[in-house]
């Protein structure tokens, strides 16, 4: 039996397949019981019942149907509403973001400022030592490293030091390849000399000099020995501002500004004053804390001499702070000193422009801005981003349906894995082509989102096509619409269910369920299970998985994986039902006892009210057919109990209850917990379900007989005429074994 072949969640019962296969089975248990409660001879010894139980096959999808209508349905309400649409504004956001990055990607080469070097260390030099560095500030530098790498002075600790310091001083700009030689120096040193007085300044050379030459994790390693240690004030700040430098460098912006927040600014030279304000502008920046890295970068700027001008990227970065700030028309005057060329730096200030014009809703001269990048000799990305700003500021002004701009199709041609042209390729893709097929443009859209890297732009583009194939998926769900099978290949093709919204998932889900697409059905279940933590999503993919993998019931056996799943509680509500699924497997193989325990365990341990009566009903039938008829009454009357009457699905289990209650009742005195069930029943069944349902309740003396013309009020009629005929026969006829001459057999 394919469990998935149920009736549509959405069909009304009384309309649906499954109504009618529900009356057909109250038909056929009214054929197979006749004799209930019929005038017999009361002679004969009564003979034991055979209890039958209703087929899985009927039983099972009209469970299936009940478990979607009270689960399964919830869930799908709640993700038709997604996945959000982009919001109209999400590619300008997207726009001044990527211009960010790139503005961020530009550094100064600030390294440290020249007061972050400390001067020689002479202190406690006494003796040929002293000598020596008084010859070498003399300028007799060669003859005085020729006397410090004497024997005599080579184990002596000050003058390692000495010499250490005097071929640092020497060094300047020299190959990384001499400054690690010079790194060894210092370490001699240290091992000759570790408490002498230039010993911290050696470690600190040490870690600045592996900062110089990109080591920055064995700079951070040796700056990081000193910050315990007591410290003149001078060596002090030096290591502050070696370890911000080095802090920054590997982007642990929180740390430098811990650092460069300890340091004391207004103390500091003029040139390290300007080299702190720039880099606490950088980590600010790096932290989108715009107001106060504007003010840093103010600061900066006005710390350079009046002979130099500051460069373009203190003035991109303060500009594009202001910008952020919400102050449009500061950024534009920041802007000015820089000249219109081609370099990333003219560009970067043009889309800047272009920005600052568009906050100030001056939108023609933002377009004219872009464009003027668009039309130069900008690098690739800068230019997409030009026509991207284009496009935008066109949008603004109400032209919806903007024409490609002039210059973006050599763009084009360059492909889009460079995020900018990806986003201006995903902006013209947009753009509504006349008399084009449907799909057409998500088409475009999906074709886009392949050739891209992750990031942003990917992220936005997955968005805006996982929610056009959401809205198509919920249509065709929820309003009964075609369903496009291209949306399901662009899904399949260009989306993966790990990257798209759950929502999504749960719609793609429910829809290859609904059109028989097993493998695809299993493959989105298991995805959708390995992604959820909400205990129903979960147990809802599982149960969808259930019903699509192969197409067949899961492996009955009580090890299997399933049951093993369902009774972890991972599933949350759904486990109840999966232990159905399992039961169900086992009465297909005629395991009728392992079923009824599964099915008593399932109910000991997740009694979940909305579930739980067909499960109770059902039970009381497994309890009738395995030697527990006695007790079969309880669980039955338990769960009429549990359902609503008002609910449609639940018509075929209250009948079933009631059929199970009847067909105790030829057996065994009915109790008064019996006799209302039955009553309340009988008065609130459809007009459908109400002649089976009377008929069979006349039989056992529960109910007044049907009357009238329909089926069972001529059954009725049938039937009491056939048993007037019965007892005026037995009368007639002799008793059994007389000797009376019997007439000739016909």
């Amino acid at each position: 039996m394919h469990v998935a072949a149920h009736p549509a969640m959405f069909c009304r019962p009384r309309g649906c397949e499954l109504g009618r296969r529900w009356v057909a089975l109250l038909v056929g248990a009214v054929l197979v019981l006749p004799t209930l409660g019929r005038t017999a001879d009361p002679t004969p010894a009564r003979k034991e019942p055979h209890w039958t139980v209703t087929p899985s096959e009927l039983w099972l999808p009209a469970f299936v149907a009940w478990i979607d209508r009270r689960l399964s349905i919830e869930q799908l309400r709640e993700a038709r509403n997604g996945p959000r649409p982009p919001e109209p504004n999400d590619g300008v956001k997207l726009l001044d973001r990527l211009v960010l990055d790139r503005i961020e990607e530009l550094q100064d080469p600030l390294g440290l400022p020249p007061y972050a070097v400390p001067p020689l260390n002479a202190r406690g030099i006494t003796g040929a030592t002293l000598e020596v560095a008084r010859s070498y500030m003399e300028g007799h530098v060669e003859e005085a490293l020729r006397r410090l790498d004497e024997p005599d002075l080579r184990a002596e600790p000050l003058a390692a030091h000495v010499r250490a310091q005097l071929l640092d001083e020497q060094t300047g700009e020299a190959h990384p390849a001499v400054l690690l030689d010079l790194i060894e120096t210092y370490r001699a040193a240290l091992r000759i000399g570790p408490d002498a007085d230039p010993a911290h300044r050696a470690r600190l050379r040490i870690g600045q000099i592996y900062l110089k030459i990109g080591f920055v994790a064995e700079a951070r390693a040796e700056l990081r020995l000193l910050r315990d240690v007591e410290l003149p004030d001078g060596l002090r700040k030096r290591l502050l501002i070696s370890l911000a430098e080095a802090a920054f460098r590997v982007r642990d912006v929180e740390q430098a500004l811990e650092e460069l927040e300890r340091l004391s600014v207004a103390s500091l030279p003029r040139d390290a004053r300007r080299w702190a304000h720039h880099r606490r502008g950088d980590v600010l920046l790096t932290l989108h804390r715009f107001p106060p890295a504007a003010d840093e970068y103010r600061r900066a700027r006005d710390l350079h001499d009046p002979t130099t001008s500051p460069t373009a990227t203190l003035r991109l970065r303060l500009a594009l702070a202001e910008l952020e700030s919400g102050k449009p028309g500061r950024a534009l005057k920041t802007l000015e000193p820089i000249p219109a060329t081609s370099s990333a730096p003219s560009a970067l200030a043009g889309l800047l422009r272009s920005r600052a014009y568009r906050q100030l809703g001056e939108l023609e001269q933002a377009a004219l801005e872009a464009l003027r990048i668009l039309d130069g000799d900008a690098e690739v990305e800068l230019s997409a981003l030009a026509g991207v700003a284009t496009i935008e500021a066109e949008r603004l002004r109400g032209r919806k349906s903007t024409a490609i701009p002039p210059g973006a199709t050599k763009i084009l041609e360059q492909g889009s894995r460079i995020p900018g042209v990806g986003l201006l390729t995903y902006h013209i893709a947009k753009i509504t082509v006349p008399s084009e097929r449907p799909g057409a443009m998500r088409r475009r859209i999906a074709e886009v989102l392949v050739t891209l890297p992750e990031g942003p732009v990917r992220s936005l583009i997955r968005r805006d096509l996982s929610h056009r194939i959401g809205s198509h998926l919920a249509a065709f769900l929820f309003e009964g619409e075609p369903l496009d099978s291209d949306s399901l290949e662009d899904l399949e093709r260009y989306l993966h269910p790990r990257h798209v919204p759950e929502d999504l998932v749960l719609l793609a889900l429910e829809t290859f369920f609904r059109t028989a697409e097993h493998t695809r059905c299993a493959n989105w279940a298991r995805a959708l299970e390995a992604r959820e933590v909400r205990p129903i999503r979960k147990g809802l993919a599982i149960w969808r998985e259930a019903q699509c993998a192969g197409g067949a019931l899961p492996d009955p056996d009580p090890r299997s994986a399933l049951r093993r799943l369902a009774e972890s509680g991972e599933a949350g509500a759904f486990s109840l039902p999966l232990l159905v699924l399992v039961a169900e497997g086992m009465f297909r193989r005629g395991e009728m006892d392992q079923a009824r325990e599964v099915y008593e365990r399932g109910l000991e341990s997740f009694r979940t009210p909305d579930l739980v009566g067909p499960v109770l009903i059902r039970l009381g039938e497994v309890w009738m057919v395995t030697g527990r008829a006695d007790d079969a009454p309880r669980p039955v009357l338990e769960g009429l109990a549990l359902l609503d009457p008002e609910f449609a699905p639940a018509l075929p289990f209250r009948s079933l209850g009631l059929v199970t209650l009847l067909r105790l009742a030829e057996w065994h005195t009915p109790t008064r917990a019996v006799r209302t069930s039955v009553n309340e029943a009988l008065n609130t069944a459809p007009e459908e379900w109400g002649g089976p349902l009377r008929y069979l309740a006349s039989r056992v003396k529960l109910a007044d007989p049907p009357s009238g013309g329909g089926l069972f009020g001529r059954a009725t009629a049938v039937l009491r005429e056939t048993d007037q005929f019965s007892t005026r026969l037995r009368r007639e006829l002799p008793p059994s074994g007389s000797s009376a001459k019997r007439g000739p057999s016909r």
